[in-house]
């Protein structure tokens, strides 16, 4: 399909889209020129609720571009960009988002987007003041033991809204950082799943993280 065509086919789409629904546009070849129009037309015009974006070709400028849109956000609660390239610039503008004004997402999904550690530090600070993210998902990223740490260093007790983390296929995990990811879930009470399949840890990293899941009630480990 020609560029024109294809941008004619995504405004059709958006022009169709009910005030509050779910929005589903991945796989759609969506790239950082056209994130200004659909981020108005979708989250600004529309309101819609939750909003798949993966599979696309978004980089940290089509994030930014998002991000300004997250700000004093009312209507979305679920946003997909897994699969995407947005990187640690783009994840720094969105947790910069999320950090000061909103209070509506919930659901966050920045699965294989080439974010390091210095990206999983920056939604550790945003954790430190967001109240609404429950599920924040970071799997087959390029984050390693000291990203961990400062995830976990802020998953505290005062953290009562965070319940699923996943950080799965990340093979810079190693255990390294079992004792970080130990005490985050002896004394986190919101948390109750974490994703950790597919990782550098061994069989008796492992055995530890069970350990220390027996004697937690309501925990799911994914390991």
């Amino acid at each position: 399909m020609h560029q024109d065509g294809r941008i004619e086919e995504l405004m059709e789409l958006m022009e169709s889209i009910d005030f509050y629904s779910e929005v589903d546009l991945s796989s759609k070849k969506i790239g950082d020129q056209d994130m200004n129009v659909l981020c108005k037309k979708v989250i600004v015009d529309k309101k819609c609720g939750k909003l798949r974006l993966e599979r696309n070709e978004i980089s940290g400028e089509g994030a930014k571009i998002l991000a300004d849109r997250l700000y004093n956000n009312t209507s979305l609660v679920e946003l997909n960009l897994s699969n995407n390239q947005i990187s640690d610039i783009g994840t720094h503008d969105l947790a910069q988002a999320l950090s000061i004004d909103n209070q509506t997402l919930e659901w966050l999904d920045l699965d294989s987007n080439n974010i390091t550690d210095e990206g999983a530090g920056y939604l550790a600070d945003m954790l430190k003041t967001n109240t609404t993210i429950q599920m924040l998902s970071l799997g087959s990223n390029a984050i390693g033991d000291r990203g961990v740490r400062q995830l976990t260093s802020t998953i505290t007790p005062d953290n009562k809204t965070l319940q699923c983390l996943n950080i799965a296929s990340n093979k810079l995990i190693t255990d390294a950082c079992i004792n970080d990811l130990i005490e985050m879930i002896q004394r986190t009470q919101s948390i109750r799943v974490v994703w950790l399949n597919d990782c550098s840890l061994s069989k008796n990293a492992i055995v530890k993280l069970r350990q220390a899941v027996d004697e937690k009630e309501n925990f799911t480990l994914e390991a």
